[in-house]
């Protein structure tokens, strides 16, 4: 994530854009054919949130068992952060935006200040959206609960002090598995992961799941991003950036892989970075994946001249297509 105070592959990935507005479509999407070695098929941009929000960045993106929508989380600044919804009835849009605010900061509370980065999950009838809140202190996790995917949320309790961004939550061997981004300078920092027998915790914190790197795409530092079980292996999709200039917001970011057994220790790949594009800059990354395909979220970035423009992005890969290495 990338606070306001700072302004928060194998190939070029084909793409085409557009916007959309609250309540509106979109054109139809199609796949691109991809081009071997591509791994994106295509791309669009979200438009969501409201007029008066200057900034949009990714959260996490989920499939209801309800009612069957995609429901796209995501915070947007307005003096603070605070977290935003879309839904579909696809996972490629077109999103509709709720303009209402889903979760604010509260006073005098760890999240005094800010609320952001909203990984959720469903648990038969039930909710569960562990957030990253700001306070005096720094950012920490925190959860809130809901019966229905819009809320009205209800805020539970501080789960981490100071762990930084969450980013994906999993489930596996009994234990639930929290990633982070551990917040550093300029809102990059190593993966760490927490652990616990209960969303509600208590939470374990286990350390460093991804380094930071010293390879040129990612020399500025990583993001992390969302854990998925393929092939009998633990992947993370986690974003790298490098420094352009002295601006941050001028920071190219791009999608790499990184491989674990355990979902505790993960190693990167030889191919990386796997989704890069010159003039995009592709941050906060999180994935979904439905059958044999991956689809991934993130913040959208371009230089305007001024600074830059931040809107929601989205990418459809093959599962055959990450790498194995």
């Amino acid at each position: 994530m990338e606070r306001r105070a700072l302004f928060p592959c194998l190939a070029r990935v084909p793409h085409f854009a557009f916007s959309l507005v609250a309540g509106q479509g979109a054109p139809p999407t199609k796949k691109l054919r991809p081009i071997k070695p591509l791994l994106g098929l295509l791309m669009l941009l979200c438009g969501c949130g409201t007029r008066h929000d200057i900034l949009h960045e990714n959260g996490s993106t989920i499939r209801s068992s309800s009612d069957g929508l995609y429901y796209w989380y995501y915070h947007a600044w307005k003096g603070h952060y605070h977290i935003e919804v879309s839904s579909s009835t696809s996972p490629t849009g077109p999103w509709t935006q709720y303009p209402t605010p889903i979760l604010e900061p509260d006073s005098e509370t760890f999240d005094s200040q800010s609320v952001a980065c909203p990984t959720v999950v469903q648990e038969e009838g039930t909710f569960y959206m562990l957030y990253s809140g700001e306070g005096d202190a720094g950012w920490s996790i925190g959860l809130a609960v809901a019966d229905d995917p819009l809320g009205p949320w209800r805020k539970v309790s501080e789960l981490i002090p100071n762990f930084g961004y969450v980013t994906s939550v999993s489930h596996h061997d009994g234990r639930y598995f929290m990633y982070a981004e551990s917040a550093q300078q300029n809102d990059y920092g190593p993966t760490v992961v927490a652990t616990s027998f209960s969303l509600l915790g208590p939470w374990t914190i286990e350390g460093v799941a991804l380094p930071d790197s010293v390879e040129q795409w990612e020399s500025a530092g990583t993001e992390g991003g969302t854990v998925l079980q393929i092939n009998n292996r633990y992947v993370l999709f986690y974003t790298g950036g490098y420094y352009i200039d002295d601006i941050r917001l001028h920071a190219h970011d791009a999608v790499g892989v990184a491989f674990s057994t355990d979902g505790l220790h993960f190693a990167r790949s030889l191919l990386n970075p796997i989704v890069s594009d010159p003039s995009v800059s592709i941050g906060n990354v999180s994935a979904l994946r439905e059958g044999g395909e991956i689809y991934l979220f993130y913040t959208h970035r371009v230089d305007d001249g001024t600074g830059a423009s931040e809107s929601l992005g989205e990418t459809v890969l093959n599962v055959g297509d990450i790498p194995r290495k």
